[in-house]
């Protein structure tokens, strides 16, 4: 992985606060996950913490960005505690509760795991995979299909879990047969826990879904949700959104 850290992004969070000390932060918040957003040295850092710093600051917003369990995240959103969560799939169940961005945050490609040597296959077809436990994020929305077939009974056996490390445990200790993640995540989480030659990917991915950094209803919060949009795209115009991507995972 290149060395991270361009200068904005070490100027980015005071330069968002100049001028606006007084006006609270707005507070968004997501579960760590490495290396999309998670703790170095007493710090946090990732690919999403660096695009959001960068798209706060071109917006001239002050942001707190918080890490919590997901579940977490959402009701606090959902109540109004917190402002903001990332990244949100775009669901008729949240619609009520929760104001999406119009530019995602990122595409979410998602993939099932499980054990290397596995017998099980995947072609694309979820009833296939009835007869196995699935491991899944508490309260995290897998994509259209996936949600569908897990609230039609088409995957009766799903076995949720707070943390996605508490995913790979229940699939090392033969408690689920298989679980899905973000492959960026997932990939990152073999890594980071040495246990890449034990686990394999299914193909093909489950889903590709876009993910949006999503806002509470409890408060209009519609002209931030304009310039994090505004900030998003021009960062994707330019480049810098892709030189991000590029630190990270080239």
């Amino acid at each position: 992985m290149k060395r991270r850290g361009f200068l904005f992004f070490c100027l980015a969070t005071a330069a968002a606060a100049t001028g606006a000390a007084a006006e609270r932060p707005i507070v968004l918040a997501s579960n760590e996950v490495y290396p999309l957003l998670y703790r170095e040295g007493g710090q946090t850092t990732g690919f999403l913490f660096d695009i959001l710093t960068e798209a706060a600051r071109r917006a001239g917003i002050p942001i707190e960005i918080r890490l919590m369990p997901w579940a977490r995240c959402i009701e606090e959103t959902r109540t109004g505690e917190i402002d903001g969560v990332f990244v949100t799939f775009r669901t008729p169940e949240r619609l009520p509760y929760l104001a999406f961005s119009s530019e995602p945050l990122m595409t979410q490609r998602m993939c099932f795991f499980t054990l290397a040597g596995s017998p099980i296959r995947y072609d694309g077809r979820l009833a296939d995979l009835a007869p196995y436990r699935i491991g899944v994020l508490n309260k995290v929305s897998i994509g259209p299909a996936f949600d569908a077939a897990v609230r039609d009974g088409v995957l009766p056996n799903i076995e949720p879990a707070n943390q996605p490390e508490n995913l790979l445990r229940m699939l090392l200790a033969n408690r689920v047969d298989l679980f899905v993640l973000h492959d960026l995540e997932g990939l990152g989480l073999l890594k980071r826990l040495g246990v890449a030659d034990r686990v394999a990917t299914l193909s093909p991915p489950l889903e590709e879904v876009p993910g949006y950094i999503a806002f509470t209803r409890q408060r209009d919060l519609s002209e931030q949700i304009v310039q994090f949009d505004t900030a998003l795209e021009r960062m994707r115009h330019d480049g810098t959104y892709r030189r991000v991507y590029d630190a990270y995972f080239l």
